[in-house]
Formats: C-alpha cells, structure tokens, sequence
C-alpha cells in the first residue's frame, strides 16, 4: 500500500471523526443549556361545578400577623409542587404601609423572572390559578383557594384580570399572593369541595342539560364571609 495514500486517508477519517464528536459535544451542551420545563401543575381535587365568585375586597385593618392556615397550606402545596423555596407570610405590624402580611395572609414565594426554570414554575403555576376550568368557571383555582390578588414581573392580578403595577417592588424576584379571609381560614371550596362550612356564598349553578341557571344561596353558619358567583365567568 501507498504510505502516502495511507496517511491522507488516516487523517481524513481523524478528521472526520473529530468533527462528529464536536457536534455531538455541541448537541449535548445545548440540552443542557435550554431552560427546564415547568412541572406538572399542582395536583387538583376532583371538583363539581360550584364555585366561589371572587374573593372580596377585604384589605389590611388589624395587627394579627401570625401565618392564617390557608396561607401555610398554599406555601406548602407549592413546595411540594415546585421544591422548597424561599417564602414570607408575616411582617411586623410597624414596618411600612397597608399590607395583608400584617394579617398574615399573605405570601411572598420566591421565583426570580431571570431565572428560565424559575420563571416557567412560576408561568406554570400562574396558568393553573387562572385556567378555566371544565365546568367553564374561568380562573377556577385562584377563586377556590380565595386568593384576592396577585403581583408579579410589574403585574397586578384581582377580579380577573391583569394590570401594570408600579409599586416601589417590581416583583420579579418573588410572586406576592393576598388571601381574602375566606381563603385565609380555609374556609373556601379548595378545602371544603362539597361546600363551605362557614358563611354565605353564592354559588355558580348548572342545569342538567349544562345550562347556566344563576346561582343560589347556601346559609350554612354565621354570616362571617361572602362571595358573589352569578355565571361561568365569575361576574
């Protein structure tokens, strides 16, 4: 055999060889390099078609800031769901203006918009608080837990829709969730499918053919909290 023929095939194949292996390593650290895919939402109870309206306008009045149970069982949920992240729920009663954490109903839960998969936690969860859901109750969850507003990335979340929030916090480096009472006391559907176990609420009503037929009233206890659901869409 030729050695020069045999040396320029050899390096031919080398260098073959070569760039296959450097797209290979390029292949490879694009995967890693995409951001990770947001979990499965959290899990949800098996729910009928009623539903609370909105939660009620219910800000800051008193000093009680220890952590209200609703509250700590929503940070909980999302640990689950999401991994243990750095979260507030109580703030001094001194430290600045009107704010549900006085109460300690609300959550700061810490998801940072520059990181990828903290961002697509935070897109995936918002997406599962606000879904309509197959009864065609829209922002289904964000109303069963009897969440009052949200803000996040210089957003404001309340009674269904979205605005520009130009608060001193951008919040992007957490999501700020306010409970009104009723969520805060567990005392919403999130907790009591079946119905609520305090208060009165108006529910959402269905038909047997599926049709909306307004909504009746469920006394069930003192009147300590209420909310308003005439249709599908919450108003």
């Amino acid at each position: 055999m030729n050695l020069s023929y045999a040396a320029t095939t050899f390096r031919r194949a080398a260098r073959s060889a070569l760039l296959i292996l450097l797209a290979l390593s390029a292949a490879m650290t694009a995967v890693v390099a995409m951001p990770g895919a947001a979990l499965a939402a959290p899990p949800t109870p098996n729910f009928g078609p009623e539903i609370e309206g909105y939660a009620p306008h219910q800000y800051q009045t008193t000093c009680d800031p220890a952590a209200k149970p609703g509250v700590l069982d929503f940070r909980d949920l999302l640990n689950r769901t999401y991994g243990t992240h750095i979260s507030g729920i109580s703030r001094d009663c001194n430290s600045g203006g009107t704010s549900e954490h006085k109460e300690g109903r609300a959550l700061d839960y810490h998801f940072n918009v520059s990181n990828p998969t903290q961002n697509a936690h935070a897109n995936d969860l918002l997406n599962w608080l606000l879904a309509t859901d197959r009864y065609g109750n829209r922002n289904a969850m964000v109303r069963r837990l009897g969440i009052m507003y949200i803000i996040w990335n210089r957003r404001i979340w309340q009674d269904g829709s979205w605005a520009p929030y130009n608060g001193a916090s951008p919040h992007t480096d957490h999501i700020h969730f306010s409970f009104g009472w009723p969520g805060a006391r567990r005392e919403t559907s999130w907790w009591h499918p079946s119905g609520p176990r305090v208060g009165r609420v108006f529910w959402n009503m269905r038909s047997p053919s599926g049709a909306w037929t307004g909504a009746r009233v469920s006394d069930q206890g003192p009147v300590g909290s209420v909310a308003y659901a005439a249709g599908p869409d919450g108003s």
